[in-house]
C-alpha cells in the first residue's frame, strides 16, 4: 500500500512510541494544565502538523542531508532551547503579573491560535525527530520504493494521525484524573508557574537531548 510493508508493524510501532513519556506528552499536559482540554487539543493539533513537516523534509531528502552537517542539527537544537526558554520567562512574568494584580488580568485572555502555534514551533524546532525518521520509516518501505517520496508522506501522515489519536487519549486521562481527584486541581490554581517549569525542563531536555 503506497510503497510500505508491514503496516500493521508500523501503527503498533507507533502507538508504542506515543505511550512513551516524551517531550510532545509533557507539553500536551501542561496546556492542558494551563487551559484545559480544548487548548490541550489545539497544541496536540500544532504537534502533529510539527511531524508533517518533518515527514516532508524525509521524503525531500533534507533530512539526510542535515544528518551530515551536526552544525546545523546544533543551531536548530539551541533555536528550539531559546524558543522553550522565551516561553518559560514569558509564563514567569504573566504569574509574577497575576500576583501584583488585585483584579483579573487582560493577559489572561489567550489567543485560541497561541497552543497550535507552541506546539507546531516546538516540534519543528527539534530536529532529532527528523533523524528519528530517517533511521524508523525506511524500514516499512517496501526497497525499490524508497527512492520515492510517496511512502514516506504516507507514513508520516500515519503517524502524525495516531500521534493526534493519542493526545486525545492523554487529554480525555488528564481531564478524568483532574474530576476524580481535586486535589489534583492545585495545579491549575498555579498554572502559569508550573507551565514555566515545564517549559524550562523541555529546554533543557531539547537542547541535552
Amino acid at each position: 500500500m503506497f510503497g510500505t510493508q508491514i503496516y500493521g508493524a508500523f501503527l503498533l510501532a507507533s502507538f508504542l512510541l506515543h505511550a512513551t513519556p516524551g517531550l510532545d506528552t509533557l507539553f500536551i499536559l501542561a496546556q492542558c494544565i494551563k487551559g484545559g482540554s480544548f487548548t490541550g487539543i489545539r497544541a496536540a493539533l500544532g504537534i502533529s502538523s510539527g511531524v508533517l513537516v518533518h515527514t516532508s523534509v524525509v521524503a525531500l531528502g533534507l533530512a539526510a542531508w542535515l544528518a551530515n552537517y551536526p552544525q546545523a542539527i546544533t543551531v536548530l537544537s539551541f533555536a528550539g532551547f531559546c524558543y522553550l526558554g522565551y516561553l518559560a520567562i514569558k509564563e514567569l512574568a504573566i504569574s509574577r503579573r497575576k500576583q501584583e494584580a488585585s483584579a483579573p488580568s487582560l493577559t489572561e485572555v489567550q489567543d485560541a491560535k497561541r497552543p497550535y502555534v507552541e506546539g507546531l514551533v516546538t516540534n519543528v524546532l527539534n530536529p532529532k525527530v527528523a533523524l528519528f525518521f530517517v533511521a524508523f520509516l525506511p524500514a516499512f518501505v517496501v526497497p525499490s520504493q524508497r527512492m520515492s517520496p510517496v511512502p514516506y508522506f504516507f507514513l508520516g501522515t500515519s503517524f502524525a494521525c495516531t500521534s493526534f489519536i493519542w493526545a486525545l487519549v492523554l487529554i480525555a486521562c488528564c481531564r478524568l484524573i483532574t474530576k476524580k481527584y481535586p486535589r489534583m486541581r492545585v495545579f491549575t490554581k498555579h498554572k502559569h508557574t508550573v507551565l514555566a517549569c515545564v517549559y524550562a525542563g523541555l529546554a533543557v531536555w531539547v537542547l541535552l537531548s
